[in-house]
């Protein structure tokens, strides 16, 4: 899971598709800092800041929380077909639960929702390991409570890419909409082995 980048108008087009859930603020990337031109709901950009991915996830979390968020949910950018409903399932878990975890395919996890600071959970883990989820399970402290979303996958490697290509074409033809135009631009684009961020 690495949230690195702002709303584009695919993710803020399906931000459309659960306005229960669109954030107040957007987590970004100090790589890219400019906020978009297209921010009908007024987001507002908190940068990540300096540290590793843990450290990142904490400052956030822990800002929203103080600022009188009674719920805070962090997706990565890098599930762009992620079900909506995921989210809102995530949303309505902490009205039970202390901790929400969405499981990737990797052994990662594409999203945590949280309703108190739990700084525990986002330290001495190994970022971008295929242990990742299961070692932020063994840091959950005992009296947290935990709640797991369905697994979804996230792209890391041009195998995903593919994955996500494959998963693009039999949506569209079954006739239903993937709501990622630029992504599936980008997917048009390029061609089949080459994969962004690949050589």
């Amino acid at each position: 899971m690495e949230p690195r980048t702002l709303p584009t108008p695919s993710s803020a087009t399906r931000s459309a598709a659960w306005p229960r859930s669109v954030p107040s603020a957007f987590w970004y990337s100090v790589r890219r800092v400019p906020l978009p031109t297209f921010n009908p709901w007024r987001l507002i950009a908190t940068p990540q800041g300096d540290g590793d991915l843990g450290q990142r996830l904490q400052r956030f979390v822990d800002g929203r929380l103080d600022s009188g968020s009674r719920h805070v949910v962090v997706i990565g950018t890098d599930s762009p077909t992620l079900p909506t409903a995921f989210v809102d399932q995530a949303f309505d878990e902490l009205d039970r639960a202390d901790v929400v975890l969405g499981p990737a395919t990797d052994g990662g996890y594409y999203l945590i929702g949280l309703r108190r600071s739990s700084a525990v959970i986002f330290q001495g883990i190994d970022w971008g390991a295929a242990a990742v989820l299961a070692q932020t399970i063994a840091r959950l402290p005992r009296e947290c409570r935990l709640s797991l979303l369905p697994p979804w996958y996230d792209i890391d490697s041009e195998t995903d890419w593919e994955m996500l290509r494959g998963h693009v074409a039999a949506i569209r033809r079954a006739g239903g909409d993937p709501l990622i135009p630029d992504t599936e631009r980008l997917l048009s684009r390029l061609p089949t082995a080459a994969a962004p961020g690949s050589s």
